[in-house]
């Protein structure tokens, strides 16, 4: 049976392992983590971030983080594992957010799981942000040529740390 909670840093669960168990996750969902785990634990200690999570008994198998401000939240990240997909846990994990505030996200066009889900949530596109999506573009396109073909993946910081090295 699925279990939901709102997690805070002065539950039961150590930040960094909850960390580790959430990029564990991420890499179930994406292949490559769009988090580090020093990044999730980041997020976790921030006083404006939230998280709620879904656990089937031990094992983590949803989660979400959003942003808390006084006027709005920002979901940051949302996941649940494969083989729990469908099973309106991510739904589930929403009810977390605040029900007195807009609510933002971002997602990738080409993501059309979560596309479809959060127009099934009713959500609706208010902003496209091409040049966000250029810049990323043209940093990925860098990354590429100053690799030039080794096949390693990089996070956007690393790309970035890259492109500094050479300026």
């Amino acid at each position: 049976m699925i279990k939901l909670r709102k997690w805070s840093d002065s539950s039961d669960v150590d930040v960094a392992v909850l960390a580790e168990e959430l990029e564990q996750l991420l890499l179930a969902v994406y292949a490559v983590s769009p988090w580090t785990v020093g990044q999730l634990e980041e997020v976790l200690l921030s006083n404006v971030n939230r998280c709620a999570l879904a656990e089937d008994g031990s094992q983590l198998v949803g989660f979400l983080v959003w942003q808390d401000t006084d006027f709005e939240a920002e979901v940051l990240q949302i996941a649940v594992l494969p083989s729990y997909q469908g099973q309106k846990i991510a739904t589930a994990l929403f009810d977390f957010l605040p029900a007195d505030k807009e609510i933002f996200l971002e997602v990738r066009e080409s993501n059309r799981p979560a596309l479809l889900f959060y127009k099934k949530e009713k959500f609706e596109e208010i902003l496209e942000k091409i040049e966000e999506l250029k810049y990323y573009n043209e940093i990925r396109r860098r990354a590429e040529d100053l690799d030039a073909g080794n096949g390693k993946v990089h996070t956007i910081a690393e790309i970035e740390k890259m492109l500094e090295a050479i300026k």
